[in-house]
């Protein structure tokens, strides 16, 4: 089985050509540059560079392979880089061999939400340009079912060993104490390249149907799995805390509560906004008051000024909500199957380049919160 990959030289694309090879796969890296191709031919893998957007040389990039799987997405102005990926999608869909699936690699991300602490779901339109970006790409791969099988897959947050954001949980865990702002048990939306390469041999055999897929690890990891393992892979002791479900009860007596503070919110704001006309109009007979609303001008003006001070030191966010969308049925449950292809994958790594696995430094810890 051979498996061509288009964007090895990427983060994510890397570390799949690595699990590939272990997991028994004959893997052709895709790089337009030898310097992007440098890592892999170290690890002992043989890259074949050029530009699956360019008609002369894609047929010799595709030359012989089973699949295909399209990493690249290059950086630009949005019509630029739609039309670039509009051409490596039409020349991968023209002129990869006859029979050989196509895996366009999009993102959650395309589901629309704005922030990385937005709501999990399918918004109608999208909040991003990337988003909108994605969404129509997938949509202009998917056109070309009539050429051949196509397969989109919208990935979770992806971890590995080469993974920044698996470092970063590694940093995280090192910091002693880590809080979670719901229960450990929550289901997450995370994925590991080794659950890539599996999916990858598996629609290679015809174990998936076309079509476009949400891709998470399934059965799905907990948050709390997810920061044990990346401690235990390291070594590291470190507490784990949750927050409780907070019962109905509470949430009723807090919004309560939080009654005046909603009402008098507005006008707060509209004071301070003509604060200057107010002071020398109403209230210059009252200083007490006056007091008061430049104190509360200053204490809104200091935290925004040490939140944007502070935004590097700021605690992981994250999206909540059930993932929506259609899921792969033929993974395994990789806290059973990873480790042996895991161990093999570190050793290449290793091998080839030791300063690959250092963890950096933490550069925020997460947010340690009280439990209630």
């Amino acid at each position: 089985m051979k498996v061509a990959v288009v964007g090895a030289n990427g983060q994510v694309g890397r570390e799949v050509s690595l699990f590939l090879s272990v997991m028994g796969a004959e893997v052709i890296p895709i790089s337009r540059t030898e310097l992007g191709g440098v890592f892999l031919e170290r690890c002992g893998l043989n890259c074949r560079y050029g530009s699956v957007g360019n008609e002369k040389e894609v047929k010799m990039l595709l030359d012989g392979c089973d699949l295909v799987v399209d990493f690249a997405h290059p950086n630009g102005l949005p019509s630029k880089i739609r039309k670039s990926v509009k051409s490596n999608i039409d020349n991968i869909s023209r002129y990869a061999p006859e029979g050989a699936s196509y895996v366009y690699i999009s993102t959650i991300s395309a589901f629309g939400m704005r922030h990385d602490d937005s709501k999990m779901k399918n918004y109608f339109f999208s909040r991003t340009t990337y988003a909108a970006d994605k969404r129509y790409l997938e949509r202009y791969a998917l056109a070309q079912q009539n050429k051949r099988d196509i397969y989109v897959l919208r990935l979770s947050q992806v971890h590995g060993e080469l993974q920044k954001v698996s470092q970063e949980f590694v940093a995280e865990t090192a910091c002693g104490k880590v809080s979670l702002p719901f229960s450990k048990d929550t289901e997450s939306y995370t994925v590991f390249c080794y659950s890539l390469a599996e999916a990858m041999i598996n629609i290679a055999q015809g174990k998936e149907k076309p079509g476009r897929y949400t891709f998470v690890s399934t059965p799905e990891w907990s948050w709390g799995e997810v920061y044990t393992y990346w401690a235990r892979q390291n070594g590291i002791e470190f507490e784990l805390t949750s927050l409780k479900n907070v019962n109905s009860e509470n949430i009723i007596l807090r919004s309560i509560l939080n009654i005046p503070k909603l009402l008098l919110a507005p006008i707060l704001r509209l004071g301070i906004k003509h604060r200057q006309f107010i002071l020398n109009y109403f209230l210059s007979k009252f200083p007490h008051i006056q007091e008061r609303m430049r104190s509360e001008f200053l204490r809104r003006k200091a935290v925004t000024e040490i939140a944007e001070g502070k935004k590097e030191k700021e605690g992981r966010k994250f999206q909540i909500g059930k993932i929506p969308g259609k899921k792969l049925v033929s993974l395994s449950d990789s806290r059973l199957t990873m480790d042996k292809p895991t161990l093999a994958v570190r050793a290449i790594i290793q091998a080839a380049d030791p300063s690959a696995l250092n963890v950096p430094s933490p550069k925020f810890k997460t947010e340690v919160r009280d439990e209630i």
